[in-house]
């Protein structure tokens, strides 16, 4: 039966009424593609005012729009006697359904989502002309109050609008969910592959925290008897040495003892990783580990004429891993000293902060920038602020503090700002 209607494009214009620039020449360029004449307004009332001197075969109009809504054009068009029999497609992005109903109240024909695809858009154009051609003739409006959401609605329409208006929503309402249902198997699919993906990652990683772990092992011994040897030369236990001679002995020295805390590092690091860090609580005092810390630190700040301030407070046992806890304390000072400049102070203090007690180390340093401070928990990672004093740092140190806090459940804080100095705490439970 359809066969017998043939659409020629070229005798078809189809007016656009588009307030989007970029969206109107698109749907004109797919239009003159397809071999239809296009005429393209940027309003309702741009659209109004061609209608009243030209007939199109049919009009696309967008709903949402500056001075007169689709809506509105749509209502005011199908008032003109010459234009009822003209179909109107309407685009929108809406997708409430009592916008299918307002399309009705208003006379459309079509309704097409956006964003809609090309070849479904050039297949509702041919469908709504044909259906213009079998309603030639055919004069059967009707009337209907419908309620929904609370309002009343009253639609004047013939009965083969309203089907195809209906058709239209329910063929844009399948169309859109068969690509719902494309994205959400891609989404799957996605979803395996990154599965795959993340335990082959958790496989390597396992594998490097392994070779990393022998690596650092097998360096460790070599470079602990070349320190030591180093040593009994610097001390001149073996005979006395050259100035030259002496120079060079403590320049290995003093790079075996960067390395070997590089291999310290990297082996924490291989033994946190893979899951294997074990902590030996004990209950004990940390102002008393504390203070018993701060005796080394006192000797390596007047290095760097640095005065370290303390302010302890009483506060009960707790339970933690002293060795661990030591590293971490240590972690913190030595960078403070590392970061302050010469003559600087460095405050230590040591409260009770609720439920937890709280170990605090501000430096008088360079601060730290809010790039810096969102990496620095993060494992070789080398922050824009230089040691005052040429010292050297494996970027690993604060990444392994972070660790040995979260496991002992504890939490690490960070107040810095770029020249105002730093202030790291560290809080454990304690109970």
């Amino acid at each position: 039966m359809l066969s017998m209607y043939k659409i020629k494009p070229n005798d078809i214009e189809i007016l656009v009424v588009e307030d989007s620039p970029t969206q109107a020449l698109q749907l004109q360029q797919l239009l003159e593609k397809n071999k239809f004449r296009v005429k393209v307004t940027s309003n309702g009332l741009e659209a109004l005012s061609y209608v009243k001197d030209n007939i199109p075969g049919l009009i696309i109009s967008d709903i949402i729009m500056p001075e007169m809504d689709g809506f509105e054009f749509c209502r005011q068009a199908k008032s003109f006697d010459r234009l009822k029999n003209i179909p109107i497609m309407l685009l929108t992005t809406l997708s409430d359904p009592e916008d299918v109903i307002k399309a009705l109240e208003c006379g459309a024909d079509n309704f097409v989502t956006k964003p809609y695809r090309e070849e479904s858009l050039i297949s509702n154009i041919q469908n709504i002309l044909i259906s213009k051609e079998l309603r030639k003739g055919r004069k059967s409006e009707i009337g209907i109050e419908i309620f929904f959401r609370g309002n009343k609605h009253f639609i004047t329409s013939d009965r083969m609008q309203i089907i195809d208006l209906l058709f239209s929503t329910y063929e844009n309402a399948i169309q859109k969910n068969s690509e719902l249902d494309g994205l959400n198997r891609q989404l799957m699919t996605m979803q395996r592959q990154l599965e795959q993906r993340n335990i082959e990652l958790e496989k390597l990683n396992e594998q490097k925290n392994y070779f990393l772990g022998i690596a650092a092992h097998d360096l460790r011994n070599p470079l602990a008897s070349i320190m030591g040897l180093s040593e009994l030369l610097i001390c001149k236990n073996l005979g006395p040495l050259t100035k030259d001679q002496v120079k060079y002995v403590n320049s290995i020295n003093t790079v075996c003892h960067n390395m070997l805390a590089l291999v310290n590092d990297l082996l924490d690091v291989s033994v946190i990783e893979s899951g294997r860090l074990e902590l030996h609580f004990k209950k004990g005092s940390l102002k008393k580990l504390i203070k018993e810390r701060l005796n080394l630190y006192d000797l390596i700040a007047k290095k760097k004429n640095i005065t370290i301030h303390t302010k302890f407070s009483k506060i009960p046992d707790i339970r933690f891993d002293p060795d661990r806890l030591v590293q971490i304390f240590d972690n913190i000072m030595s960078n403070a000293i590392k970061f302050s400049p010469q003559g600087s102070n460095i405050y230590v203090t040591l409260n009770q902060n609720g439920k937890m007690s709280k170990v605090s180390v501000r430096d008088e340093g360079p601060g730290m920038s809010e790039e810096d401070q969102s990496r620095m928990f993060g494992n070789f990672q080398r922050l824009s602020a230089q040691p005052t004093g040429g010292e050297k740092s494996t970027g690993l140190g604060l990444a392994i503090v972070k660790k040995i806090i979260d496991a002992h459940k504890g939490t690490i804080e960070v107040d810095s700002k770029l020249g105002s100095g730093s202030t790291f705490s560290f809080l454990l439970k304690m109970e």
